[in-house]
């Protein structure tokens, strides 16, 4: 949990590209303000952190045939 908190939103989205539905459904700008770690975004918006954790980890342990985002090369 503790390296989910920390990272920033658009680090998670680029990891894993399906969180993005995580974030819409609360409401967290993972675009403009993705440079937030999740736990500040989280104080931000007054949402509870480990109720996101837990739907984010759920879209983790669910990946399939996952796009990495971060290794690819234009």
């Amino acid at each position: 949990m503790n390296q989910l908190i920390s990272k920033t939103l658009s680090e998670i989205v680029n990891e894993q590209f399906q969180t993005a539905s995580v974030f819409e459904k609360y409401h967290l700008d993972y675009c403009c303000k993705g440079k937030r770690s999740l736990q500040q975004a989280c104080e931000e918006e007054s949402v509870p952190v480990n109720k996101i954790v837990e739907d984010l980890q759920y879209i983790y342990s669910n990946k399939t045939g996952a796009l990495d985002f971060t290794s690819i090369i234009i």
